[in-house]
Protein backbone atom coordinates (compact mmCIF):
# COMPACT_ATOMS: atom_id res chain seq x y z
CA UNK A 1 0.00 0.00 0.00
CA UNK A 2 1.25 3.42 -0.97
CA UNK A 3 1.08 7.02 0.61
CA UNK A 4 0.73 9.93 -0.40
CA UNK A 5 3.81 12.44 0.51
CA UNK A 6 2.80 14.20 3.14
CA UNK A 7 2.24 17.69 2.43
CA UNK A 8 2.51 21.07 5.15
CA UNK A 9 -0.16 21.87 7.58
CA UNK A 10 0.56 25.37 6.40
CA UNK A 11 0.42 24.44 2.43
CA UNK A 12 -2.32 23.04 3.46
CA UNK A 13 -4.25 26.07 4.89
CA UNK A 14 -2.85 27.97 2.32
CA UNK A 15 -3.84 25.72 -0.68
CA UNK A 16 -7.55 25.45 0.49
CA UNK A 17 -10.69 27.47 1.60
CA UNK A 18 -12.60 26.64 4.04
CA UNK A 19 -15.51 25.36 2.26
CA UNK A 20 -13.50 23.25 0.02
CA UNK A 21 -12.50 20.40 2.62
CA UNK A 22 -14.56 18.74 4.86
CA UNK A 23 -13.01 19.00 8.42
CA UNK A 24 -14.44 16.80 11.08
CA UNK A 25 -16.48 18.77 14.06
CA UNK A 26 -14.73 20.01 16.71
CA UNK A 27 -14.56 17.95 19.84
CA UNK A 28 -16.43 18.85 22.84
CA UNK A 29 -14.04 19.68 25.27
CA UNK A 30 -12.17 22.51 22.94
CA UNK A 31 -14.95 24.65 24.25
CA UNK A 32 -14.00 23.42 27.84
CA UNK A 33 -12.74 26.38 30.35
CA UNK A 34 -9.31 25.75 32.33
CA UNK A 35 -11.12 24.08 35.25
CA UNK A 36 -13.54 21.92 33.54
CA UNK A 37 -10.60 20.92 30.89
CA UNK A 38 -8.06 19.79 34.04
CA UNK A 39 -11.30 17.92 35.79
CA UNK A 40 -11.77 15.95 31.97
CA UNK A 41 -8.34 15.60 31.47
CA UNK A 42 -7.39 14.38 35.03
CA UNK A 43 -4.68 11.65 33.77
CA UNK A 44 -2.84 13.88 31.77
CA UNK A 45 -3.06 16.73 34.69
CA UNK A 46 -1.55 14.38 36.89
CA UNK A 47 1.48 13.31 34.74
CA UNK A 48 2.39 16.96 33.81
CA UNK A 49 2.53 17.88 37.58
CA UNK A 50 4.48 15.14 38.09
CA UNK A 51 6.91 16.54 35.54
CA UNK A 52 6.99 19.89 37.15
CA UNK A 53 8.39 18.05 40.34
CA UNK A 54 12.13 18.77 40.03
CA UNK A 55 11.48 22.29 39.82
CA UNK A 56 11.22 22.16 43.81
CA UNK A 57 14.71 21.42 43.86
CA UNK A 58 15.65 23.68 41.06
CA UNK A 59 13.36 26.53 43.33
CA UNK A 60 15.42 25.64 46.20
CA UNK A 61 19.11 25.38 44.73
CA UNK A 62 18.43 28.60 42.84
CA UNK A 63 18.01 30.25 46.42
CA UNK A 64 20.71 29.01 48.34
CA UNK A 65 24.00 30.61 46.62
CA UNK A 66 22.32 34.15 46.85
CA UNK A 67 21.01 33.58 50.58
CA UNK A 68 23.84 31.64 52.35
CA UNK A 69 25.86 34.14 51.79
CA UNK A 70 24.31 36.02 54.58
CA UNK A 71 24.70 33.04 56.90
CA UNK A 72 26.92 34.32 59.87
CA UNK A 73 28.70 30.60 59.89
CA UNK A 74 29.82 31.26 55.92
CA UNK A 75 30.41 34.43 56.00
CA UNK A 76 32.88 33.58 58.82
CA UNK A 77 34.16 30.42 57.32
CA UNK A 78 35.09 32.15 53.91
CA UNK A 79 35.18 35.85 54.76
CA UNK A 80 37.54 37.75 56.08
CA UNK A 81 37.85 40.11 58.75
CA UNK A 82 37.82 44.12 58.78
CA UNK A 83 39.63 46.70 60.08
CA UNK A 84 36.21 47.73 62.31
CA UNK A 85 36.44 43.82 63.38
CA UNK A 86 32.98 42.69 61.00
CA UNK A 87 33.21 40.28 58.86
CA UNK A 88 32.16 40.02 55.26
CA UNK A 89 32.32 38.40 52.11
CA UNK A 90 34.32 39.32 48.84
CA UNK A 91 32.20 41.11 46.47
CA UNK A 92 33.99 39.26 43.93
CA UNK A 93 34.34 36.04 45.42
CA UNK A 94 30.69 35.80 46.20
CA UNK A 95 30.69 37.06 42.02
CA UNK A 96 32.75 33.88 40.70
CA UNK A 97 31.07 31.50 43.54
CA UNK A 98 27.34 32.60 41.21
CA UNK A 99 29.42 32.34 37.80
CA UNK A 100 30.69 28.84 38.00
CA UNK A 101 26.99 27.90 38.97
CA UNK A 102 25.35 29.13 35.93
CA UNK A 103 28.62 28.36 33.96
CA UNK A 104 27.92 24.76 34.67
CA UNK A 105 24.29 25.59 33.91
CA UNK A 106 24.68 26.59 30.35
CA UNK A 107 26.72 23.79 29.75
CA UNK A 108 24.58 21.38 30.64
CA UNK A 109 21.78 22.52 28.76
CA UNK A 110 23.45 23.09 25.65
CA UNK A 111 24.64 19.34 25.72
CA UNK A 112 21.26 18.18 26.34
CA UNK A 113 20.02 20.10 22.97
CA UNK A 114 21.68 17.11 21.36
CA UNK A 115 19.04 15.11 22.92
CA UNK A 116 15.36 14.34 22.75
CA UNK A 117 12.77 14.82 26.18
CA UNK A 118 12.47 11.62 27.45
CA UNK A 119 12.46 9.86 30.94
CA UNK A 120 16.26 9.84 31.59
CA UNK A 121 16.42 13.53 30.98
CA UNK A 122 13.91 14.70 33.22
CA UNK A 123 16.20 12.34 35.21
CA UNK A 124 19.31 13.96 35.26
CA UNK A 125 17.42 17.21 36.87
CA UNK A 126 17.36 19.20 33.67
CA UNK A 127 13.82 20.58 34.41
CA UNK A 128 13.72 23.76 32.81
CA UNK A 129 14.20 22.46 29.40
CA UNK A 130 12.32 19.16 29.71
CA UNK A 131 10.12 19.40 31.97
CA UNK A 132 8.25 22.56 29.94
CA UNK A 133 8.89 20.55 26.21
CA UNK A 134 7.22 17.61 27.66
CA UNK A 135 4.53 19.17 29.22
CA UNK A 136 3.22 21.64 26.15
CA UNK A 137 3.20 18.04 23.86
CA UNK A 138 1.27 15.97 26.54
CA UNK A 139 -1.51 18.90 27.98
CA UNK A 140 -4.38 19.44 26.87
CA UNK A 141 -4.51 22.63 24.79
CA UNK A 142 -7.53 24.82 26.82
CA UNK A 143 -4.88 23.96 30.41
CA UNK A 144 -1.59 24.33 28.75
CA UNK A 145 -0.63 27.68 29.86
CA UNK A 146 -1.76 26.79 33.75
CA UNK A 147 0.15 23.06 33.59
CA UNK A 148 3.55 24.64 32.27
CA UNK A 149 3.16 27.94 35.62
CA UNK A 150 2.91 24.67 38.08
CA UNK A 151 6.47 24.64 37.26
CA UNK A 152 6.92 28.14 38.42
CA UNK A 153 4.86 27.06 41.33
CA UNK A 154 6.60 24.40 42.32
CA UNK A 155 9.85 26.73 41.91
CA UNK A 156 8.58 29.15 44.57
CA UNK A 157 7.78 26.02 47.12
CA UNK A 158 11.26 25.48 46.32
CA UNK A 159 12.45 28.92 47.14
CA UNK A 160 9.66 28.77 50.46
CA UNK A 161 11.46 26.19 51.62
CA UNK A 162 15.12 27.03 51.68
CA UNK A 163 14.62 30.27 53.01
CA UNK A 164 13.16 28.41 56.25
CA UNK A 165 16.42 25.63 55.82
CA UNK A 166 18.18 28.32 55.96
CA UNK A 167 16.39 30.30 58.73
CA UNK A 168 16.46 26.91 61.01
CA UNK A 169 20.31 26.48 60.05
CA UNK A 170 21.06 30.63 61.17
CA UNK A 171 19.66 30.51 64.27
CA UNK A 172 20.20 27.13 65.56
CA UNK A 173 24.21 26.33 64.07
CA UNK A 174 25.07 28.77 61.55
CA UNK A 175 28.44 26.98 61.25
CA UNK A 176 26.58 23.93 59.68
CA UNK A 177 25.27 25.27 57.19
CA UNK A 178 25.59 22.83 54.55
CA UNK A 179 22.81 20.79 56.56
CA UNK A 180 20.46 23.47 54.66
CA UNK A 181 22.23 22.00 51.30
CA UNK A 182 21.44 18.31 52.21
CA UNK A 183 18.00 19.26 53.02
CA UNK A 184 17.35 19.58 48.87
CA UNK A 185 17.81 15.83 48.73
CA UNK A 186 14.35 15.24 50.31
CA UNK A 187 12.88 17.20 47.10
CA UNK A 188 15.23 15.28 44.82
CA UNK A 189 14.22 12.03 45.87
CA UNK A 190 10.23 13.13 45.20
CA UNK A 191 10.75 14.02 41.93
CA UNK A 192 12.78 10.83 41.05
CA UNK A 193 10.18 8.98 42.46
CA UNK A 194 6.80 10.63 40.64
CA UNK A 195 9.03 10.53 37.47
CA UNK A 196 9.59 6.52 36.87
CA UNK A 197 5.60 6.54 36.55
CA UNK A 198 5.68 9.47 33.31
CA UNK A 199 5.30 7.80 29.78
CA UNK A 200 6.69 9.18 26.41
CA UNK A 201 5.81 12.29 24.51
CA UNK A 202 2.96 10.64 22.11
CA UNK A 203 4.99 13.60 19.75
CA UNK A 204 8.23 12.00 20.55
CA UNK A 205 7.49 8.81 19.74
CA UNK A 206 5.84 9.06 16.29
CA UNK A 207 9.22 11.14 15.58
CA UNK A 208 10.87 7.88 16.43
CA UNK A 209 8.49 5.56 14.17
CA UNK A 210 6.77 3.98 17.01
CA UNK A 211 3.19 4.68 16.27
CA UNK A 212 2.49 1.68 18.07
CA UNK A 213 3.20 3.03 21.29
CA UNK A 214 2.22 6.46 20.65
CA UNK A 215 -1.60 5.12 20.27
CA UNK A 216 -1.16 3.55 23.47
CA UNK A 217 -0.18 6.17 25.57
CA UNK A 218 -2.82 8.49 24.42
CA UNK A 219 -5.16 5.49 25.22
CA UNK A 220 -4.28 5.01 28.05
CA UNK A 221 -3.99 8.75 29.36
CA UNK A 222 -6.70 10.55 27.31
CA UNK A 223 -9.19 7.63 26.74
CA UNK A 224 -11.92 8.15 29.40
CA UNK A 225 -12.21 11.83 28.20
CA UNK A 226 -15.67 12.57 26.82
CA UNK A 227 -15.77 12.89 22.60
CA UNK A 228 -12.02 12.00 22.78
CA UNK A 229 -11.20 10.00 19.55
CA UNK A 230 -8.11 8.55 19.80
CA UNK A 231 -8.33 8.18 15.90
CA UNK A 232 -8.66 11.37 15.54
CA UNK A 233 -5.71 12.73 17.96
CA UNK A 234 -3.37 10.62 16.62
CA UNK A 235 -3.96 11.32 13.27
CA UNK A 236 -3.66 15.00 14.02
CA UNK A 237 -0.48 14.33 15.33
CA UNK A 238 0.98 12.21 12.82
CA UNK A 239 0.19 15.08 10.63
CA UNK A 240 2.46 17.70 12.91
CA UNK A 241 5.12 15.78 12.66
CA UNK A 242 4.99 14.78 8.75
CA UNK A 243 5.20 18.50 8.05
CA UNK A 244 7.85 18.92 10.14
CA UNK A 245 10.09 16.34 8.96
CA UNK A 246 9.42 17.03 5.50
CA UNK A 247 10.29 20.90 6.16
CA UNK A 248 13.17 19.52 7.26
CA UNK A 249 14.13 17.20 4.52
CA UNK A 250 13.48 20.24 1.91
CA UNK A 251 15.85 22.37 3.45
CA UNK A 252 18.13 20.26 3.52
CA UNK A 253 19.46 21.86 6.92
CA UNK A 254 20.50 20.34 10.10
CA UNK A 255 17.99 21.07 13.17
CA UNK A 256 20.28 23.45 14.08
CA UNK A 257 20.46 25.05 11.31
CA UNK A 258 16.65 25.11 10.62
CA UNK A 259 16.37 26.93 13.90
CA UNK A 260 17.97 30.31 12.52
CA UNK A 261 15.90 30.03 9.47
CA UNK A 262 12.34 31.83 9.08
CA UNK A 263 9.52 31.48 10.58
CA UNK A 264 11.96 29.14 13.09
CA UNK A 265 14.20 31.83 14.02
CA UNK A 266 11.24 34.45 15.22
CA UNK A 267 9.69 31.31 17.31
CA UNK A 268 13.07 30.42 18.86
CA UNK A 269 13.28 34.26 19.94
CA UNK A 270 9.88 33.88 21.36
CA UNK A 271 10.99 30.78 23.21
CA UNK A 272 14.05 32.84 24.46
CA UNK A 273 12.98 36.51 25.77
CA UNK A 274 9.96 35.74 28.11
CA UNK A 275 12.17 33.75 30.18
CA UNK A 276 15.05 35.62 29.85
CA UNK A 277 13.52 38.64 30.50
CA UNK A 278 12.78 37.40 34.20
CA UNK A 279 16.65 38.52 35.22
CA UNK A 280 16.29 41.75 33.29
CA UNK A 281 13.42 43.25 35.04
CA UNK A 282 15.05 42.05 38.41
CA UNK A 283 14.66 38.58 39.81
CA UNK A 284 18.32 38.59 40.29
CA UNK A 285 17.92 40.68 43.07
CA UNK A 286 14.69 40.01 44.50
CA UNK A 287 14.68 36.47 44.00
CA UNK A 288 18.12 35.42 43.37
CA UNK A 289 19.95 37.02 46.17
CA UNK A 290 16.82 38.18 48.41
CA UNK A 291 18.84 38.38 51.93
CA UNK A 292 21.97 39.96 50.40
CA UNK A 293 19.81 42.24 48.96
CA UNK A 294 17.67 43.21 52.21
CA UNK A 295 20.60 42.78 54.65
CA UNK A 296 22.93 45.35 52.44
CA UNK A 297 19.60 47.37 52.52
CA UNK A 298 19.91 48.03 56.05
CA UNK A 299 16.70 45.90 57.12
CA UNK A 300 17.21 43.71 60.27
CA UNK A 301 14.31 41.26 59.87
CA UNK A 302 15.83 39.55 56.64
CA UNK A 303 13.90 36.40 57.41
CA UNK A 304 10.06 37.77 57.41
CA UNK A 305 11.42 40.10 54.32
CA UNK A 306 12.47 36.53 52.98
CA UNK A 307 9.35 34.68 53.69
CA UNK A 308 6.79 36.94 52.58
CA UNK A 309 8.34 37.56 49.10
CA UNK A 310 8.25 33.82 49.16
CA UNK A 311 4.96 33.59 49.97
CA UNK A 312 3.64 36.29 47.92
CA UNK A 313 5.21 34.10 45.04
CA UNK A 314 3.34 31.06 45.86
CA UNK A 315 -0.16 32.57 46.17
CA UNK A 316 0.33 34.95 43.14
CA UNK A 317 1.53 31.83 41.28
CA UNK A 318 -1.55 29.76 42.04
CA UNK A 319 -3.86 32.60 40.75
CA UNK A 320 -1.87 32.79 37.47
CA UNK A 321 -3.18 29.30 36.75
CA UNK A 322 -6.36 30.64 35.97
CA UNK A 323 -5.79 33.92 34.80
CA UNK A 324 -3.12 32.92 32.28
CA UNK A 325 -6.07 31.39 30.24
CA UNK A 326 -8.84 33.62 31.05
CA UNK A 327 -6.86 36.77 30.25
CA UNK A 328 -4.34 35.68 28.30
CA UNK A 329 -0.45 35.60 28.10
CA UNK A 330 0.29 38.82 26.23
CA UNK A 331 -2.21 41.26 28.52
CA UNK A 332 -0.33 39.69 31.31
CA UNK A 333 2.82 39.83 30.55
CA UNK A 334 3.09 43.84 29.36
CA UNK A 335 0.44 44.79 32.46
CA UNK A 336 2.75 42.57 34.84
CA UNK A 337 6.25 44.13 33.42
CA UNK A 338 4.87 47.62 33.85
CA UNK A 339 4.00 46.78 37.71
CA UNK A 340 7.71 46.04 38.01
CA UNK A 341 9.61 48.09 36.01
CA UNK A 342 7.60 50.67 38.55
CA UNK A 343 8.33 48.55 41.29
CA UNK A 344 12.03 48.69 40.25
CA UNK A 345 12.27 52.56 40.42
CA UNK A 346 10.41 52.70 43.62
CA UNK A 347 12.99 50.52 45.32
CA UNK A 348 15.96 52.63 43.98
CA UNK A 349 13.54 55.84 44.98
CA UNK A 350 13.09 54.14 48.74
CA UNK A 351 17.32 53.48 49.19
CA UNK A 352 17.92 56.92 47.45
CA UNK A 353 19.20 58.85 50.83
CA UNK A 354 20.29 56.33 53.20
CA UNK A 355 17.55 53.47 55.70
CA UNK A 356 15.58 53.93 58.02
CA UNK A 357 12.72 51.65 59.32
CA UNK A 358 10.34 53.50 57.41
CA UNK A 359 12.14 53.24 54.00
CA UNK A 360 12.78 49.18 55.05
CA UNK A 361 9.20 48.56 55.26
CA UNK A 362 8.60 50.73 52.19
CA UNK A 363 11.43 48.37 50.37
CA UNK A 364 10.03 44.98 51.48
CA UNK A 365 6.70 46.87 50.30
CA UNK A 366 7.58 46.73 46.54
CA UNK A 367 9.94 44.01 46.93
CA UNK A 368 6.18 42.30 47.33
CA UNK A 369 4.29 44.26 44.96
CA UNK A 370 7.01 42.97 42.48
CA UNK A 371 6.77 39.64 43.31
CA UNK A 372 3.14 39.48 42.50
CA UNK A 373 3.27 40.83 39.36
CA UNK A 374 6.00 38.31 38.37
CA UNK A 375 3.99 35.99 39.57
CA UNK A 376 1.02 36.68 37.86
CA UNK A 377 2.97 37.24 34.73
CA UNK A 378 6.49 36.82 33.31
CA UNK A 379 7.06 34.49 36.09
CA UNK A 380 5.11 31.16 35.26
CA UNK A 381 4.94 32.86 31.39
CA UNK A 382 8.51 32.37 30.99
CA UNK A 383 8.30 28.55 31.12
CA UNK A 384 4.95 28.58 29.32
CA UNK A 385 6.89 30.37 25.85
CA UNK A 386 9.64 28.36 26.21
CA UNK A 387 7.49 24.84 25.91
CA UNK A 388 4.72 25.87 23.85
CA UNK A 389 6.54 27.88 20.76
CA UNK A 390 8.79 26.10 19.12
CA UNK A 391 7.38 23.75 16.05
CA UNK A 392 6.88 20.32 17.42
CA UNK A 393 10.23 18.47 15.38
CA UNK A 394 12.42 21.14 16.26
CA UNK A 395 10.99 21.90 20.19
CA UNK A 396 13.24 19.84 22.35
CA UNK A 397 16.42 21.29 20.73
CA UNK A 398 14.59 25.27 20.49
CA UNK A 399 13.84 24.60 24.23
CA UNK A 400 17.54 23.76 25.20
CA UNK A 401 19.01 26.41 23.06
CA UNK A 402 16.33 29.19 24.13
CA UNK A 403 17.22 28.31 28.29
CA UNK A 404 20.77 28.26 27.32
CA UNK A 405 20.93 31.63 25.55
CA UNK A 406 18.88 32.36 29.15
CA UNK A 407 21.42 31.31 31.29
CA UNK A 408 24.46 33.52 28.96
CA UNK A 409 22.54 36.22 29.92
CA UNK A 410 22.09 35.16 33.91
CA UNK A 411 25.89 34.51 33.67
CA UNK A 412 26.37 38.24 33.11
CA UNK A 413 23.59 39.45 35.96
CA UNK A 414 25.04 36.86 38.35
CA UNK A 415 28.50 38.01 38.68
CA UNK A 416 27.45 41.75 38.31
CA UNK A 417 24.91 42.11 40.34
CA UNK A 418 26.75 41.34 44.04
CA UNK A 419 29.52 43.72 42.96
CA UNK A 420 26.69 46.18 41.73
CA UNK A 421 25.18 45.80 45.58
CA UNK A 422 28.14 45.99 47.16
CA UNK A 423 29.47 49.01 45.73
CA UNK A 424 28.90 52.21 47.61
CA UNK A 425 28.57 53.97 45.09
CA UNK A 426 25.64 52.18 43.37
CA UNK A 427 24.39 49.75 46.25
CA UNK A 428 20.93 48.85 46.26
CA UNK A 429 19.46 51.96 44.89
CA UNK A 430 21.90 52.04 41.78
CA UNK A 431 21.24 48.05 41.49
CA UNK A 432 17.57 48.80 41.14
CA UNK A 433 17.26 51.25 38.76
CA UNK A 434 19.88 49.54 36.38
CA UNK A 435 17.10 46.56 36.65
CA UNK A 436 14.26 49.07 36.23
CA UNK A 437 16.42 50.50 32.98
CA UNK A 438 16.81 47.24 31.65
CA UNK A 439 13.29 46.44 32.16
CA UNK A 440 11.72 48.90 30.54
CA UNK A 441 14.07 47.87 27.40
CA UNK A 442 12.62 44.95 27.80
CA UNK A 443 8.81 45.88 28.41
CA UNK A 444 9.27 47.25 24.75
CA UNK A 445 10.51 44.57 23.15
CA UNK A 446 8.00 42.53 24.71
CA UNK A 447 5.43 44.52 23.06
CA UNK A 448 6.66 44.17 19.46
CA UNK A 449 7.78 40.62 19.61
CA UNK A 450 5.30 38.30 22.31
CA UNK A 451 2.50 37.58 20.65
CA UNK A 452 -1.19 35.86 22.32
CA UNK A 453 -0.51 32.26 22.28
CA UNK A 454 -4.04 31.15 24.53
CA UNK A 455 -6.18 28.54 23.55
CA UNK A 456 -4.19 28.03 19.68
CA UNK A 457 -3.40 24.21 19.01
CA UNK A 458 -0.14 23.83 17.61
CA UNK A 459 -1.40 23.46 14.43
CA UNK A 460 -2.60 27.10 14.22
CA UNK A 461 0.69 28.76 15.32
CA UNK A 462 2.31 26.54 13.02
CA UNK A 463 0.27 28.40 10.81
CA UNK A 464 0.29 31.87 12.02
CA UNK A 465 3.86 31.70 12.29
CA UNK A 466 3.99 31.14 8.68
CA UNK A 467 1.70 33.51 7.26
CA UNK A 468 4.08 36.07 9.29
CA UNK A 469 1.20 37.69 11.83
CA UNK A 470 2.52 40.39 13.93
CA UNK A 471 2.72 39.96 17.62
CA UNK A 472 -0.19 42.42 18.09
CA UNK A 473 -2.36 40.82 15.68
CA UNK A 474 -1.92 37.10 16.64
CA UNK A 475 -5.43 37.10 18.93
CA UNK A 476 -7.19 38.33 16.11
CA UNK A 477 -6.32 36.72 13.09
CA UNK A 478 -8.70 33.82 11.93
CA UNK A 479 -7.24 30.49 11.39
CA UNK A 480 -8.83 27.31 9.96
CA UNK A 481 -9.66 26.10 13.51
CA UNK A 482 -11.54 29.11 14.09
CA UNK A 483 -13.49 29.03 10.68
CA UNK A 484 -14.66 25.35 11.61
CA UNK A 485 -15.31 26.42 14.80
CA UNK A 486 -17.77 29.17 13.71
CA UNK A 487 -19.29 27.59 11.32
CA UNK A 488 -19.72 24.63 14.00
CA UNK A 489 -21.00 27.28 16.18
CA UNK A 490 -23.99 28.60 13.06
CA UNK A 491 -24.73 25.00 13.09
CA UNK A 492 -23.40 24.21 9.47
CA UNK A 493 -21.36 21.05 9.11
CA UNK A 494 -17.41 21.24 9.31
Amino acid sequence: MTTAEPKSIIEHHELKEAGDLPMPSLPVYSSYGVVRTLRAFRKAALLCTAATLGALSDGFQFSVPGSIIANTGFIHQFGSKSATGTWALNAYHVSAWSGMYTGAYIAVLLAVSRGMVNVQGLAIGLNQCTATAYISELAPTNARGALLAAYNFWFGIGQFASAIALEVVAVTKPLLWRRAIYSEWVFTGLAISAWVFLPESPRWLLQKGRDGDARRVLERVNGQVEGYDVDRELAMLQEEVAAGLLAKSQSCSSDYRMLFKSPNLRRLFVSFWPFAYQTWVGNTIIYGYTTYFFSLAGLTFTFGANVAVKTISIVFTAISFFTIERLGRRPLILGGSFIMVASMFAIAGAAWNGYNSGKGIALVTFACIWTAAYALSIGPLGYAYLGETSQVTLRAKSTSLAAAGTGILNLVSNYCTPIMLANTTIGVRGSALFYALTGVIGLFICYFTIPETRGRTYVELDELFERKISARNFAATETMTDMARREAQEGGTV
